[in-house]
């Protein structure tokens, strides 16, 4: 299961210049009105293999996978290696 898809972000009015451009009008319907959804609604919009770099038109706005989320989980998992690092390093010493 992946989180990119479940938050969205506009880029304005301009069609964005790179990125693949993603037509479902469920979810397109959906922009309209917010900008995250559950799991179990994202799903069901059917839409597969979203990238961080597609967009969609909804009315005048195109819209984009905010990759924050996948972001966080980077840094965190970057973060637990130093510590485990750390740790282990101190264990030597026991």
């Amino acid at each position: 299961m992946t989180s990119l898809g479940l938050k969205w972000q506009s880029t304005g009015v301009a069609k964005p210049i790179k990125g693949r451009e993603l037509t479902n009008l469920n979810l397109s319907n959906a922009l309209e009105n917010k900008l995250e959804f559950e799991q179990e609604e994202w799903t069901s919009f059917g839409v597969v293999g979203v990238q961080t770099d597609d967009f969609i038109k909804s009315r005048n706005s195109y819209f984009k996978p905010n990759s924050d989320g996948r972001k966080a989980r980077v840094e965190r998992r970057r973060k637990w290696r130093e510590f485990s690092k750390d740790i282990n390093s101190l264990l030597r010493f026991v």
